[in-house]
């Protein structure tokens, strides 16, 4: 019986050159895999390295080939060369592979496997299938298959080392897709920086290309570049007005709301004001923030241009907010009457006191044209008296 070749996980090696069941002196020769399918099996004369390989065959013919069309060589170790003489002869059998493969698993696992797996086709008992791994028998066809095939049928693709669902993995190239347009955006937008007051080619290259920089990308890094250096603030700001949309709205927000820099927080702010869309992302931003105790005044104070009578109830709900202060209290010793010494405590005990914000307030008056202070109370009852609607009908004579 011709013994087969053995598939490994990657590469498809000859490992024995001849039939096993006849003896032979036919030492083991190098395996090249050629990329179009089929194999030569001799001894490499020249530099693995090089771009042509000279393969002598086992009839003595030099063969010259391009490096070019084999896939990576492998070269059978003197070790399995000993292993592979000594079973010469034998018959390829069950037992035979599994001395193999015992022999081979110490050090050469994915050979020990593959040797396991001829086992299973010769001997394709319960026992050395479940003694192979990865292996399971199918509920339903009463076949053995792999993990991987059992993964495949799922739908599942290989991640790595692990199973991925198609969707997630489109998600993850997708995510390594943006971030490397981020990286090659920010390190063009630095180095063209650094050009600007260069002479020709690189200062000319530099000034057009900021003149026609509107890629929604760079808006993260010019953010910063603004955080980083408010000094340079306005070439940078009108760079992020000419974004396309209000895809630099939320860069305005954030510098709107975060900037100590109160030229900077008003420049935000006019941007913000261009047009209907922005005006109305503006409103609906520092709205929700208005729930943050900590931004409530900037936010009021920031929506003044932006906001209308339907800020009116939460306006009024954040009209003041309710600080908790906790402090420690020890009273003293005490003597009483019969001269027993009472000792003294420690406790710690939590006060309250009301916070009126005048951003909110300012607001809310400028909307309403009306002023009761700080009372909710009364903003409510006016509130409700000008804005809820009734559909209550109060005829009894139908």
């Amino acid at each position: 019986m011709n013994f087969r070749f053995l598939v490994l996980t990657r590469y498809a090696l000859a490992l024995l050159p001849a039939c096993l069941s006849q003896p032979t002196t036919h030492a083991l020769a190098d395996v090249f895999e050629l990329r179009g399918g089929g194999t030569i099996t001799g001894k490499l004369l020249s530099d693995p390295s090089s771009d042509v390989y000279k393969i002598q065959t086992n009839d003595g013919i030099v063969l010259e080939i391009s490096s070019g069309k084999l896939k990576p060589t492998v070269v059978i170790s003197e070790e399995v060369q000993k292993i592979y003489k000594s079973m010469v002869g034998k018959e390829d059998s069950a037992e035979l592979h599994r001395a193999i493969s015992l022999e081979l698993n110490r050090d050469y696992k994915q050979l020990a496997k593959a040797h396991q797996e001829r086992v299973v086709e010769l001997d394709p008992t319960e026992e050395n299938w479940s003694a192979l791994g990865g292996y399971y028998r199918d509920p339903k066809s009463g076949e053995w298959v792999s993990k991987e095939l059992i993964n495949k049928r799922k739908g599942l693709v290989r991640a790595g080392k692990d199973w991925d669902t198609p969707q997630s993995q489109a998600i993850v190239k997708a995510i390594e897709k943006r971030d490397k347009a981020n990286a090659e955006i920010k390190n063009r937008i630095d180095r063209e920086w650094k050009n600007l007051n260069e002479k020709a080619p690189k200062g000319p290259v530099a000034i057009e290309y900021f003149r026609n920089l509107n890629d929604p990308l760079a808006i993260p890094h010019i953010e910063a570049l603004i955080s980083k250096d408010p000094r340079r603030s306005e070439t940078w700001m009108e760079i992020l007005a000419k974004m396309p949309g209000n895809s630099a709205a939320g860069a305005f927000l954030r510098l709107s709301m975060q900037s100590t820099n109160s030229e900077l927080s008003n420049l935000a702010l006019e941007m913000l004001n261009r047009t209907t869309e922005s005006r109305e992302i503006a409103f609906q931003y520092y709205l929700g923030l208005l729930d943050k105790v900590e931004l409530r005044n900037r936010a009021a104070s920031n929506m003044q241009d932006f906001a209308d009578t339907r800020a009116i109830p939460k306006l009024i709900d954040t009209l003041n907010s309710i600080r908790k202060i906790k402090r420690t209290e020890s009273t003293p010793n005490s003597i009483n009457s019969n001269g027993d010494v009472s000792m003294g405590s420690t406790a710690t005990k939590e006060y309250s006191s009301l916070i009126n914000h005048p951003s909110v307030h300012g607001l809310l008056v400028s909307l309403a044209n009306e002023n009761f202070q700080y009372d909710q109370v009364k903003w409510r009852y006016w509130y409700a008296m000008n804005f809820a609607k009734s559909n209550l009908n109060l005829r009894r004579d139908e």
